[in-house]
């Protein structure tokens, strides 16, 4: 069914007379009867089942009417009511935080454009922070367009994944990670979440601690992204929905447990970790100096995962700073990016030949690092280490599915004798064009000798906004831009290399909306 057929069966529905009242007057049991629970809800009906009662985490609070809006208006529609709603007052925030739960009900952490759509929320309103207050809409405008076209382009418009909450667990086996790991591998889809609901009602954050080695049963980088944005989202909606968002991980873990070929980390990791000693040893304050770090970068990098993971095992137990690891393994990753060979025939009109934007290990490996490092940073020490050996697994094995560096050198150098100013006009022209290797090449040479990088990320920022991306022009800006910000001056020349080369291969490929987001915001 196409957008536009969407579009045509809610206005319809929208104008059959007293369509609401109609329903109200059916009469709520008969209506969660009929429909069951979770559209009866949708539909406006009062059930009476007590599972269902306010303390049902799929009521959503205050959320409630926003996440309505942001699932059932037509998409014509949905812009121009969401401008409305900012002019209003309504926080950008609280609206991403809708639009999460939103996305979590309906695909329930089970659908592929669903996840990334949700993926993308975050990112996308950090990115609306960086822009002048008259454009500031755009990217949120951008992922709200893509998230609400997903629910009604798919069978969750009317058909959520999540109805309502789990069932009481009334196992006698106490619940922990390992038995969480055991119904995972099990699927055993109702015991798992009965079970999980009990940890996150006590305690959200043991209660993910407690699912971080379901995620980690094979090397995935949408269950590792997935699960830290679902528990980064929790600072926006408040811990009272984390049982609805987290959730939603459990059960993409266990919907990924069919297509497991391989689960060599669960294999390796625990000798890993055996072998070290690492989680007996205390976390260090050791600074790894720029040389040293820079190597340990290119190590991780040509080494397999099993090694990776040792390395960075063993650099824990020297003392050496978690915060130093994970930048050496955004950095490891970023070295990746600047090697990934163009796709040598077009994927779709979105990914055209010679691109490396989207999904492809460069961008993956990047946001899987950024993902465990944020993962490390919200934890207890034991959750830290784990998160960071993780990442170390997953930067590792991956020299053979790229290329020789994009030889940028020769072309930053001989940029560097220009000013800021035409080094900025360079970078543009260049990522207009879609030139990879002298936006990069531009974008070196600027952050080799800028004081102030905001010129050059404005480039960036507004090729972001504008670019479809393939679903990951929001997730590699953030990841990017997090580590040109708050990691080591003496690497932010290769972040921006590594930012600007995939700003320049998604350049031209508009984003849905973006006209009419435009036309919203200036008018």
């Amino acid at each position: 069914m196409s957008a536009m057929e969407i579009d045509a069966a809610h206005e319809t529905a929208d104008r059959t007379p007293g369509r609401r009242a109609f329903l109200a007057q059916v009469g709520g049991g008969m209506l969660v009867a009929t429909l069951g629970s979770g559209l009866a809800r949708r539909f406006g009906a009062s059930p009476a089942a007590s599972w269902l009662e306010a303390d049902d985490p799929l009521a959503f609070g205050r959320f409630g009417p926003w996440v309505e809006l942001l699932t059932d208006t037509p998409l014509e529609h949905l812009q121009p009511k969401v401008v409305a709603l900012l002019r209003e007052g309504v926080a950008p925030a609280d609206l991403v935080g809708a639009a999460a739960l939103a996305n979590a009900r309906a695909f329930g952490g089970e659908d592929y454009l669903g996840y990334h759509a949700y993926m993308a929320l975050v990112p996308a309103l950090e990115m609306s922070r960086e822009l002048p207050a008259a454009e500031a809409a755009l990217p949120l405008l951008k992922v709200l367009v893509r998230n609400t076209a997903r629910i009604q382009g798919s069978e969750h418009d009317r058909a959520p994944t999540l109805t309502h909450a789990p069932r009481p667990y009334d196992g006698a086996q106490a619940v922990d990670a390992r038995f969480l790991v055991a119904r995972v591998r099990a699927r055993e889809l109702d015991t798992a979440e009965a079970a999980f609901d009990t940890l996150v009602t006590a305690d959200p954050s043991r209660a993910f601690e407690a699912l971080l080695p379901a995620v980690n049963q094979e090397v995935d980088v949408h269950r590792v992204v997935l699960a830290w944005r679902a528990w980064d989202i929790l600072r926006l909606t408040g811990a009272e929905h984390a049982r609805v968002l987290l959730r939603q991980v459990l059960r993409q873990c266990i919907d990924r447990e069919s297509h497991i070929k391989r689960r060599a980390v669960c294999d390796d990791l625990p000798q890993v970790l055996d072998a070290t000693g690492v989680l007996a040893a205390p976390l260090g304050t050791r600074r790894m100096p720029d040389a040293q770090l820079d190597a340990f970068a290119h190590e991780l990098v040509a080494s397999d995962r099993r090694t990776a993971a040792t390395s960075t095992a063993a650099a824990l137990v020297e003392g050496f700073a978690p915060d130093d690891l994970g930048q050496a393994h955004s950095l490891a990753t970023t070295l990746l990016m600047l090697r990934q060979r163009g796709r040598p025939d077009a994927n779709d009109s979105k990914r055209p030949r010679g691109s490396v934007h989207g999904a492809g290990t460069g961008v993956h490996a990047s946001d899987t690092a950024a993902a465990w490092r944020g993962i490390a940073r919200a934890g207890s020490e034991q959750q830290t280490k784990l998160a960071l050996v993780s990442g170390g697994y997953y930067v590792g094995g991956q020299s053979g599915d790229v290329g020789e560096p994009l030889a940028i050198a020769e072309p930053a150098s001989e940029l560097a004798t220009g000013s800021e100013a035409e080094l900025i006009a360079t970078l543009s022209e260049a990522v207009e064009r879609g030139d990879q290797l002298h936006a990069a090449a531009a974008a070196h040479a600027f952050a080799s000798s800028a004081r102030e990088l905001r010129p050059m990320l404005d480039v960036l920022l507004a090729n972001c906004v504008a670019s479809d991306g393939a679903l990951h022009a929001e997730k590699y800006y953030r990841t990017q831009t997090e580590a040109l910000t708050g990691d080591r001056p003496a690497f932010r020349p290769l972040h921006a290399a590594a930012l600007a080369r995939v700003c320049a291969s998604q350049s031209g490929i508009e984003a849905d909306g973006r006209a009419q987001a435009l036309e919203l915001l200036r008018g």
